[in-house]
């Protein structure tokens, strides 16, 4: 039996978010609609489960083959809660039976609080477990910032102290001069990981609204940012770049902690640091903000083997920056 009704107007699929009690700034229509302008090869697909979940799925035709994720580019997409209890136990079977092996989903920890304990246990502690991600959430973030900056560890702190001795100011990117070399300086930064960079228009997109970029300066030269997104009840630290020129600055500390003490006491409870492979260098820089630890619940194969393809990605890396701009709307295919 099909338990997955297909919604195809996409007024009616704005009807349903209307009704969810918790959506991600990647379930926006016009994030998604960006998406789709942006990339011929993307085409996204929504349907409500047992009247519990609204589903979002990209999709993304690659050599010919068709491949469906939520959301492609995302740190997280997901089912939508509907309701306050969810079957998550009937909603995975179901998910398979379905959309079949193809497909893939990576599921906002938020999401998991509408469902049984021990429904939760068993996805994420138990042997259906598939999490090889995790997140990381500064919380309370309601309550002001004097405590979360005594709840950073001592050399975290250090840096924020160091980055102010240095000359850094953190500001909203206001030019498109700006943009454009913080956007060269994240290519640099995919480049140096041996990545391939989202195109110059994802960053024209979240320069405003629901998102907003923050750049780290000394005088008028640029020296990193971060992109946030905004959701209730979520900040969430979404994209980042530094030029390695300036690593012992402490820029991505300085962009942090600006963040939070603009933020902190209003209504946002969480800054969500975002996922993270674990074992990272990454991972240490999130910890030393003392956050809490999520971990990020999977569900299918991703099926791309590019990151495993050391060979490949060494000689991507190679590839001079101007050449990567230009080749990555049509090479980013091949990471889904």
């Amino acid at each position: 039996m099909n338990f997955f009704q297909k919604i195809e107007d996409k007024s009616e699929w704005e009807g349903v978010l209307n009704r969810v009690l918790f959506k991600t700034f990647f379930h926006m229509p016009a994030w998604e609609n960006f998406l789709e302008k942006e990339f011929s090869w993307v085409k996204f697909e929504h349907y409500v489960w047992r009247e519990q979940l609204g589903v979002s799925m990209a999709s993304c035709k690659v050599f010919g083959k068709e491949k469906l994720i939520s959301h492609p580019f995302c740190e997280y997409g997901g089912p939508l809660p509907l309701r306050r209890e969810i079957d998550f136990q009937n909603f995975y079977t179901d998910f398979y039976d379905f959309f079949g092996e193809n497909a893939y989903m990576q599921i906002h920890p938020y999401i998991l609080k509408f469902c049984a304990p021990k429904i939760i246990y068993a996805f994420v502690s138990g042997e259906e477990s598939e999490s090889k991600r995790a997140t990381f959430w500064i919380e309370n973030l309601e309550a002001g910032s004097g405590k979360l900056w005594a709840a950073f560890r001592g050399d975290y702190r250090a840096r924020v102290r160091k980055a102010e001795r240095m000359g850094v100011t953190v500001e909203e990117c206001k030019t498109k001069k700006d943009l454009e070399r913080f956007y060269t300086i994240y290519v640099e930064t995919m480049k140096r990981h041996q990545n391939i960079p989202l195109p110059f228009g994802v960053f024209e997109f979240l320069n405003g609204g629901r998102a907003r970029i923050f750049l780290a300066k000394v005088g008028e030269k640029v020296m990193g940012g971060s992109a946030f997104l905004f959701y209730k009840p979520f900040i969430h630290y979404f994209i980042n770049a530094s030029d390695r020129n300036f690593r012992t600055y402490g820029v991505n500390h300085a962009i942090l902690w600006h963040a939070i003490q603009k933020f902190a006491g209003g209504e946002y409870a969480y800054l969500d640091l975002g996922g993270t492979r674990k074992g990272s260098n990454l991972e240490e820089f999130k910890r030393g903000a003392r956050p809490k630890e999520y971990p990020i619940v999977t569900i299918g194969e991703r099926g791309s083997r590019v990151r495993d393809r050391k060979f490949l990605r060494l000689m991507w890396s190679l590839v001079p920056n101007g050449a990567m701009k230009l080749l990555s709307p049509y090479l980013l295919r091949f990471k889904i």
